[in-house]
C-alpha cells in the first residue's frame, strides 16, 4: 500500500488549522466577556482581557464538568432536602451550589455597572477585543479553505441560485462564444456602408460629362480637324 504522503500533510495541515480557527473564535467570546467585567480604563480592561484569557479558557472547559455536578447535587436536594443537609458533605455541597450561583450574580452585577459608570468604554474595548481575535479566526478560515468557501456554503449558494432564480433566466440563450463573436463583428465591418439619402430620395453622383455633351464636344472637334483648323 502505497501512502500519499503529500495528501495526508494536506489534510493534518487542515485539521490543525480548523482546531486553531475554532479555538481563536471560542477565546474571542472569553476575551469579551472578561473585558466586559473588568474595572480600569480602556487600555486597563483590553489589558485584562488578554491577559486573563489561558484562565478564562481553563473556567470554559472545566464548565460542562461543573454544571454536570451541580445538575446531580440539585437532584439529590430536590428528592429529599432535609436528609441532603445532615448527609456527610451534604452541606459542603449546598454552599457550592450557592456559590456558583452567587458567582453568576456577581458577574452581572459588575458587568451592569461598567455600562452605567463607562458605557462607551466598555463597548469599544469589548468590540476591539472581540473582532481583534473574530478576524484572525476568519483569515485563518480564508486561508484554509483558499477563498472558496466550505462545501456547505457551497451547496447552499446552488441550491439558492435553483430556488429562487426567475423563471426567465432559464431561457435566457446562451452567450456568444468569441469565434463566433469575432466573426460578426468581422461580418459587421466587411458590410458596405449604406447610400446617404436627403429629403428628396437617393443621392447620386453625376458625371462630369453626360453623354450629349461627349457626343458634341467629338463632332465640334472632327469639323474642325476638316477645315484644317480654321
Amino acid at each position: 500500500m502505497v501512502i500519499d504522503w503529500e495528501h495526508l500533510a494536506v489534510l493534518t495541515g487542515k485539521g490543525v488549522l480548523l482546531v486553531l480557527e475554532y479555538m481563536v473564535k471560542l477565546s474571542a467570546f472569553v476575551v469579551t466577556a472578561i473585558v466586559l467585567s473588568a474595572n480600569g480604563t480602556f487600555g486597563g480592561k483590553l489589558g485584562a482581557g488578554f491577559s486573563s484569557l489561558s484562565a478564562g479558557l481553563r473556567n470554559v472547559f472545566g464548565v460542562p464538568g461543573d454544571l454536570a455536578i451541580l445538575m446531580g447535587e440539585l437532584r439529590t436536594y430536590r428528592a429529599d432536602a432535609a436528609s441532603f443537609i445532615w448527609e456527610p458533605g451534604g452541606y459542603e455541597a449546598l454552599n457550592s451550589i450557592l456559590a456558583y450561583l452567587n458567582g453568576s450574580i456577581l458577574y452581572l452585577d459588575a458587568v451592569g455597572a461598567n455600562f452605567s459608570n463607562q458605557p462607551f468604554t466598555t463597548f469599544f474595548a469589548a468590540v476591539i477585543g472581540f473582532f481583534s481575535l473574530y478576524l484572525t479566526a476568519r483569515l485563518l478560515r480564508f486561508y484554509r479553505q483558499k477563498g472558496q468557501g466550505s462545501r456547505l456554503l457551497n451547496m447552499e449558494q446552488k441550491l439558492g441560485e435553483r430556488v429562487f432564480r426567475k423563471p426567465a433566466e432559464f431561457q435566457k440563450p446562451p452567450a456568444p462564444k468569441p469565434a463566433a463573436a469575432a466573426a460578426a463583428v468581422k461580418e459587421i465591418e466587411e458590410k458596405p456602408a449604406p447610400r446617404q439619402e436627403s429629403n428628396s430620395g437617393p443621392r447620386t453622383v453625376k458625371p462630369a460629362f453626360s453623354a450629349g455633351s461627349e457626343n458634341k464636344f467629338l463632332q465640334d472637334y472632327i469639323r474642325l480637324a476638316q477645315n484644317g483648323g480654321g
